[in-house]
């Protein structure tokens, strides 16, 4: 029982350790936005838009990380972006 109590344990561990690997995926724009440093993520998304990288979703981070952080003015241009997909 003990033996197998460890096994199911190390199995669990092996898949929680490989289930966090894969978030390779998110960008640094992404984690910084999530983690609530707007302005840079801001600066990060506007490079992303400027490579031409999923401008449209960019586009729209920019806006909303601008409306978080309290500069709705400014986020009014971006948003329009978004909605063209430019």
């Amino acid at each position: 029982m003990r033996k197998l109590l460890f096994v199911c344990a190390a199995a669990g561990s092996a898949a929680m350790l490989s289930s966090c690997a894969t978030t390779g995926n998110v960008s640094k724009a992404d984690k910084r936005f999530a983690r609530g440093e707007y302005e840079t993520a801001i600066e990060l998304y506007k490079a992303d838009v400027a490579k031409g990288k999923n401008v449209a979703m960019a586009n729209y981070r920019v806006a909303e990380s601008y409306r978080l952080s309290n500069r709705i003015e400014q986020a009014e241009g971006y948003y329009k972006a978004a909605l063209d997909g430019a």
